[in-house]
């Protein structure tokens, strides 16, 4: 008989549909054919919860998130750290990616619902990516230009730079603790006196001169003379 295309793995492979890995692999015509023939697109992973688009906006996969939203997947599915798609693409630096489900949101306020969307840590995607993104899996952070270029289009797109976590830390302050000048460079024009101050203070408390002269300039100068990379 005809083969289901929902048929799940076994738990080596945490229940993984046919869709999934074809997401997963980035092959687009692979999972095209899956869906025409009747794969459900946003059936999650039985341990873990995330979806095909899910693990497509991690690996960077700008063709195969297009499909899969052209055929209803929602970014909206978290992970177990309550991170969802658009919140990973911008975790991962894929820019092309934020730009593809962008592209296909019905409207500025689904804009707006993914830029504010909070993890299990109570950081939206413009902080979380602030205090390092993450490379890929268990990896360490974001290079810097590929930071940059994420906090730079986040801002574009209407992140609030005024956002904190559960520890009361903003994107600026966030960025300081965590070392990267990139970071700071780009979010200080965006941010209050306040935030500034309180990130210069925590500069100076790290001796950081570096961060030091980037919130000592003028607040009125814009973002690109002002990042180092």
């Amino acid at each position: 008989g005809r083969a289901d295309p929902n048929a799940r793995a076994g738990p080596q492979l945490k229940g993984a549909t046919a869709l999934y890995l074809a997401a997963q692999g980035q092959h687009t015509e692979a999972a095209a054919a899956l869906l025409a023939a009747g794969a459900h697109v946003d059936l999650p992973l039985d341990e873990i919860g995330v979806t095909a688009l899910f693990v497509a906006t991690e690996r960077g996969g700008v063709a195969t998130v297009r499909l899969l939203r052209a055929h209803g997947g929602s970014w909206r599915a978290r992970n177990w750290n309550g991170v969802d798609a658009f919140h990973m693409a911008a975790l991962r630096g894929h820019v092309g990616v934020l730009a593809a489900l962008r592209e296909t949101m019905e409207s500025a306020a689904e804009l707006a619902d993914a830029l504010a969307s909070r993890d299990n840590d109570g950081a939206t995607c413009l902080l979380a990516v602030a205090a390092g993104g993450a490379a890929a899996a268990d990896d360490g952070a974001l290079p810097p230009r590929k930071r940059a270029a994420t906090l730079r289009w986040l801002l574009d797109a209407g992140a609030d730079a005024s956002t904190t976590r559960a520890d009361g830390q903003t994107p600026l302050v966030a960025a300081v603790a965590a070392g990267h000048a990139d970071a700071v460079g780009v979010l200080r024009p965006a941010a209050s006196a306040a935030d500034v101050a309180r990130a210069l203070e925590l500069a100076i408390a790290r001796r950081e001169p570096e961060m030091i002269a980037l919130l000592s300039n003028d607040l009125d100068q814009g973002p690109t003379s002002d990042v180092i990379i």
